[in-house]
């Protein structure tokens, strides 16, 4: 086996602040369009140069307005309210973003673009990190027997049923199930979630990752299982 990737998955975090009234004035407009032709819609703030679309739908927790900066950006939510000591910003940086870039330079661009968007921002705080292991394998499989955990730690598995003959009255029962995931813990507080993350590329159509793995997407004898720890606020 051999580690082909690691670091940080997932990076979100609240924003104390606002945007200003001319802002969210504009962004209600935006919106109408957006609701009514059912789509994300692009849209300029401030003096941001990165590219952005709205969403035609919030985010739970009151966020009225969602801006998306595309597959290798972030994720940025704001209240329509202008008070600042309120925490009226959410900003959840994309997984591809981080594998690309890092932490640092991930972080650093995001706080960036609330800067050059007007978003007027007094403190953060973290709301939940993940951070990930990609291990490339020759195919190996899941067995729920291998997770050793502590007796009150939650264990949950997930199967894929490939194909199942059921048959009875003296008449064989058999199942072709896989494990496709295997979940320790539970949110929020923290987790540990180990998976086929080569499915799942394939499956969501990320082609990205094969290039950061540097392996054959065609060849299925090469396989990439993720191990994640995610802590949640």
């Amino acid at each position: 086996m051999k580690i082909i990737h690691s670091g940080f998955d997932t990076i979100s975090f609240a924003v104390q602040g606002a945007l200003s009234e001319q802002s969210l004035a504009h962004l209600a407009e935006i919106k109408e369009i957006a609701v009514t032709e059912e789509r994300a819609v692009p849209v300029c703030l401030g003096y941001c140069k990165v590219p952005m679309n709205l969403n035609n739908q919030g985010q739970k927790g009151g966020y009225a307005y969602v801006l998306t900066t595309g597959e290798f950006g972030a994720v940025f939510s704001f209240k329509s309210n202008v008070d600042r000591k309120g925490w009226n910003g959410f900003v959840k940086i994309r997984s591809q973003n981080l594998a690309r870039f890092g932490w640092r330079k991930s972080i650093t661009e995001a706080l960036e673009v609330l800067r050059d968007i007007g978003f007027f921002t007094l403190s953060i705080s973290m709301n939940r990190v993940d951070y990930c292991m990609d291990v490339l394998n020759m195919g190996i499989e899941l067995n729920p027997s291998d997770f050793i955990a502590h007796a009150r730690v939650t264990k949950n598995t997930r199967y894929q049923t490939e194909k199942t003959s059921l048959q009875i009255d003296k008449q064989s029962i058999s199942r072709s199930d896989r494990v496709v995931s295997i979940t320790l813990g539970k949110m929020p507080g923290r987790q540990v979630i180990t998976y086929d993350k080569r499915a799942e590329a394939i499956a969501k159509r990320k082609p990205f990752w094969f290039a950061l793995w540097g392996i054959n997407r065609a060849d299925i004898t090469q396989t990439v299982h993720r191990s994640s720890l995610a802590l949640v606020a």
